[in-house]
C-alpha cells in the first residue's frame, strides 16, 4: 500500500466540498435563492453566507492545506509523520465537525425561515423557538477543534521527536 494513502481522503473531501460549495453558490444566485434570502431576513444569513463560507473554508481550503502539509513534511524535512493513526483521527473529527456545521446552519436557516413564513414569527421568535437545536453549531465547532488540535499535536510530535 502507498505510504501516503492516508492523505488521499483529505483531497477527496476537499474536492467534494468545493463541488458542494459551487452548487450551493449557484443555487443562491438563482431567482429562487435570491427570493429566499430576501424573504428570510436573518435566517437566510445562516444558509448564505455562513453555511456557504464554511463549506469552502472548512471543507475545501482547510482539508486541502492539511493534506498538503501531511504530504510535504516527509518530503521537505526527511522524516515521517509521527502517527498516521492520529492523522486519521484528526481527519474524522474535522470531517464530522465540518459536516455538522454546514448541515446545522442550513437546517437552522431553513427551519427558522419556515417558522417565520408559516407562523408569522419574527426572526428573534423563530430563533428562540429552535431551543437547544441552536447548539448544533457548537457541537460541530467542538468536533473541529478536536480534529485541529490532534493535527497540531501530530505536527508537534513530528518536529520535536528525535530521529
Amino acid at each position: 500500500m502507498n505510504e501516503n494513502a492516508y492523505i488521499r481522503k483529505f483531497f477527496i473531501v476537499a474536492g467534494l466540498a468545493l463541488s458542494i460549495g459551487a452548487v450551493h453558490g449557484v443555487i443562491m444566485t438563482t431567482p429562487t435563492g435570491q427570493n429566499f434570502l430576501e424573504a428570510s431576513f436573518r435566517a437566510g444569513h445562516q444558509v448564505d453566507p455562513l453555511a456557504l463560507g464554511h463549506i469552502f473554508n472548512l471543507g475545501w481550503v482547510t482539508f486541502s492545506i492539511i493534506g498538503l502539509i501531511y504530504y510535504a513534511i516527509p518530503a521537505v524535512f526527511g522524516r515521517p509523520i509521527h502517527s498516521v493513526k492520529i492523522a486519521d483521527v484528526s481527519f474524522w473529527f474535522m470531517l464530522a465537525g465540518a459536516v455538522t456545521m454546514y448541515t446545522g446552519w442550513i437546517y437552522l436557516g431553513l427551519s427558522e425561515w419556515a417558522l417565520m413564513r408559516d407562523q408569522g414569527m419574527l426572526y428573534a421568535e423563530a430563533k428562540a423557538a429552535m431551543g437547544a437545536k441552536i447548539h448544533i453549531i457548537s457541537v460541530g465547532g467542538t468536533l473541529l477543534t478536536i480534529g485541529y488540535w490532534s493535527f497540531f499535536y501530530n505536527l508537534f510530535r513530528t518536529f520535536f521527536e528525535k530521529k
